[in-house]
């Protein structure tokens, strides 16, 4: 299996993500799912990946009519501080993956309006607002840097995830899904759901970025 994931990365067409290019060895590297394949491919396609994030936020300008929208939402809590440090138990991308994994694996249900993280982790339940602000409280509570991301609206509907700090390099994670990496391999595929990853605005409890 290495030896085949070596292979993979040694592609090196470029390809375009969101105006900017990228090498195929980055791009086309395998989507895993276990701990020790995730950290191979975290390390593999990391500047790559971050690049990207870095590339839809160099615009971005603090505050705006943004924040209005999510000013009481509060990314803290002494349950998310608990269970933050319950599942800090490996290395920083396990670490990410273990409080990805815990709140991807919350049953989906749509609320009508933004939601704490008290509340959330007291329901375990939530739609992509939700596991988003939960996905944050728990990345903060472990000493990560963390925002919630808001996406672009298309036909009434829009879209929330979690941006990540892990040594410098910038992950995105959509909650929503069990693939700590679905948003890159969506973009990469052209996927229907990907024009929603245009990002408009991050926050967390002290900054809110306005992108739109």
């Amino acid at each position: 299996m290495k030896k085949l994931l070596v292979m993979a990365v040694l592609l090196v067409a470029p390809m375009m993500f969101f105006g900017i290019s990228v090498e195929k060895s980055a791009a086309m590297a395998p989507f895993t799912a276990s701990v020790s394949e995730a950290e191979y491919e975290w390390s593999a396609n990391r500047e790559s990946f971050s690049s990207i994030y870095l590339y839809q936020t160099e615009n971005c300008e603090s505050g705006g009519v943004f924040r209005s929208r999510t000013k009481n939402v509060q990314l803290s809590g002494p349950t998310a501080l608990l269970v933050a440090s319950e599942l800090s138990t490996g290395s920083q991308m396990e670490n990410v993956e273990s409080m990805f994994n815990y709140v991807s694996n919350m049953p989906y249900l749509r609320y009508s309006e933004w939601r704490n993280t008290e509340d959330i982790l007291k329901t375990m339940n939530g739609d992509c607002a939700d596991k988003s602000v939960a996905l944050v409280s728990l990345l903060k509570g472990a000493g990560f840097e963390s925002y919630v991301v808001y996406g672009d609206e298309i036909d009434g509907y829009s879209h929330a995830w979690v941006s990540v700090n892990i040594d410098g390099y910038w992950l995105q994670l959509d909650a929503t899904t069990n693939d700590m990496f679905s948003i890159y391999k969506c973009i990469e595929e052209g996927c229907d759901f990907s024009s929603h990853y245009k990002i408009v605005g991050f926050f967390d409890n002290s900054e809110s970025y306005d992108c739109s």
